[in-house]
């Protein structure tokens, strides 16, 4: 959903198999010449790769952005150097895969500190990875579809719950807080006797950073993003002033 709507998007992920070498590709464009949307995609699929490779990665090819743990560091580096590229894109998304924890979830240790843990390292790669100048103008939240439930399940897990936490951080962040009312964990404060309480509209995260970060007008985006967002707010106190 992250990239639903008219604007032209790209894919790429660290490269597995041989690249494909120059002759292929240009026989591939002469091939689709007259397919308007298939010349188009090779095109902007040979630029990001190209884009890539001149910034010393040999990684670089239409493919999917989900990853697991152990795909995290090489898709850190070849997203931030893309990012560093004055002509190279201002808005990335990677889907993390792995937190389904369903069963030996732990605390500690186990599924869900294993999973959390190249989250923690590719946060501090990324700072490296895109310099001091790069970083100071940069925002990114980490965000789920859902929550898990309170309590554990019978397998040492956890299921589908509703409330969750989203984490923000970068060089444009308004210093550490937390942002949001805690609801408890008492049987009478869960949702349906089972779930952390929402609390926070997770759109009124998304209004801060396109609004107040990206610099996008607010009518723009009330009418175009969230045309039912019912006169949310940005929330407070996320980007610098």
């Amino acid at each position: 959903m992250l990239l639903t709507g008219p604007a032209s998007v790209t894919t790429w992920s660290p490269q597995i198999l041989p690249a494909p070498d120059g002759v292929l590709l240009d026989t591939l464009d002469r091939f689709y010449a007259k397919d308007e949307l298939f010349h188009a995609m090779l095109a902007e699929a040979r630029e990001t790769s190209a884009m890539a490779a001149g910034a010393g990665m040999d990684l670089a090819t239409p493919g999917s952005m989900a990853a697991g743990p152990k795909q995290m560091e090489p898709l850190i580096v070849g997203l931030a150097r893309l990012l560093r590229d004055r002509e190279g894109p201002r808005v990335a998304t990677i889907d993390l895969l792995g937190w389904d924890t369903h069963a030996n979830q732990g605390v500690t240790d186990g599924r869900l500190a294993a999973a959390l843990r190249p989250v923690a390292d590719g946060a501090v790669l990324l700072k490296n990875e895109l310099g001091p100048a790069v970083w100071r103008d940069t925002l990114v939240i980490a965000v789920t579809e859902f929550g898990r439930t309170a309590a554990p399940n019978g397998t040492g897990g956890t299921d589908h719950g509703t409330a969750s936490a989203a984490f923000i951080f970068g060089g444009n962040l308004d210093g550490a807080t937390v942002h949001g009312q805690w609801p408890g964990l008492d049987k009478a404060q869960l949702l349906d006797g089972r779930d952390l309480a929402p609390t926070t509209d997770l759109r009124r995260l998304y209004l801060a950073t396109l609004i107040n970060h990206l610099g996008l007008p607010a009518a723009d985006v009330a009418a175009r993003v969230f045309p039912d967002g019912g006169g949310l707010r940005p929330l407070d106190g996320v980007v610098r002033a």
